[in-house]
């Protein structure tokens, strides 16, 4: 009797360590996930202000040329800890579009601006 509360108790062991691994795994990607999308959210924050600043720019709006030295900084900075954030590369990537100028995502298909049809 006490050699199968041995191999009950054991076994019990065995499943507790493995739930607790995945656990832990689970914890880390949680952590990870979050600070990709805390990297995403100062992206698009950035691109917001330095569209900003560009828009005051073209419309004879005096601005700070060291805010937005400091916003390309910045925001090349979180680019490439997205990249090495095990996040998707080319996500982060981008072009103009021939036709209107627009900066778009590498990877897209259609210019969201003027939807023109991106090359292959």
């Amino acid at each position: 009797m006490a050699d199968n509360w041995d191999k009950f108790v054991d076994g019990a062991k065995e499943v507790a360590g493995t739930v607790a691994d995945a656990a832990g795994g689970l914890y880390e990607k949680g952590k990870d996930y979050i600070h990709i999308k805390r990297l995403e959210w100062q992206l698009r924050d950035g691109y917001r202000k330095l569209g900003t600043l560009q828009y005051q720019a073209e419309t004879g709006a005096e601005t700070d040329d060291e805010e937005k030295a400091a916003l390309v900084t910045s925001i090349g900075e979180i680019l490439e800890e997205l990249k090495s954030s095990g996040g998707h590369e080319q996500k982060y990537e981008f072009t103009a579009c021939k036709a209107c100028g627009a900066m778009i995502a590498s990877d897209a298909r259609f210019c969201p601006n003027c939807g023109e049809k991106l090359e292959d």
